[in-house]
């Protein structure tokens, strides 16, 4: 090995070391809070992994994923389907959760899930004076602010899924094609 490798063999091993010491300390405070956020199943917790952690405006930004394997089964109150190599990529999780450096350095636990709960609520609370109360439906399409959705509009977007069958679609992914079309064609905004 020569010399220039060792050095960057060095940095990654200082480099692994100091990100550990910083995770170690973040194990009191930040990490169970967000834990107690998420509200992760015992089968999510095995498999969390975080993997960076840095500096962002004065805020410690902590990202981690959730990894699923072919194999796993995953399921809800409806059906148990077991992940293929395709479907992992789609099942697995990223955790980004950005913290008040101050916060994280001095806050206990309690602090810091107070902190959290507040920054959702004002999160909650902007977004209901963007987009009004509400899911917001396709029958109900003035909370995003179109006055109707015409037939003409109805018959493009079915026109533009021939790959699948839209009755088989939920009503939460029925609306998301709604907007994307409705957003792609101007005829209404999307986020």
């Amino acid at each position: 090995m020569g010399k220039l490798q060792d050095l960057f063999s060095e940095r990654q091993r200082t480099f692994t070391q100091i990100s550990d010491e910083i995770l170690s300390r973040l194990e009191s405070n930040v990490i169970p809070a967000i834990l107690e956020m998420l509200e992760l199943s015992e089968r999510e917790l095995t498999r969390l992994e975080w993997n960076s952690v840095s500096i962002v405006d004065d805020h410690v930004l902590l990202t981690g994923v959730i990894i699923y394997a072919p194999g796993d089964v995953v399921s809800d109150e409806n059906m148990e389907v077991q992940l293929t190599e395709e479907l992992v990529g789609l099942m697995n999780k990223l955790i980004k959760v950005a913290i008040p450096l101050e916060i994280a350095e001095n806050a206990s636990k309690e602090d810091v899930v107070k902190h959290m709960v507040k920054a959702e609520q004002e999160l909650r609370d902007e977004y209901s004076k963007v987009y009004g109360e509400g899911e917001g439906k396709l029958g109900h399409t003035e909370h995003f602010g179109w006055e109707e959705i015409d037939e003409e509009v109805l018959n493009e977007v079915i026109d533009t899924v021939n790959d699948f069958k839209l009755m088989d679609l939920t009503d939460e992914q029925q609306e998301a094609l709604m907007l994307t079309h409705l957003g792609q064609h101007g005829r209404g905004k999307i986020n």
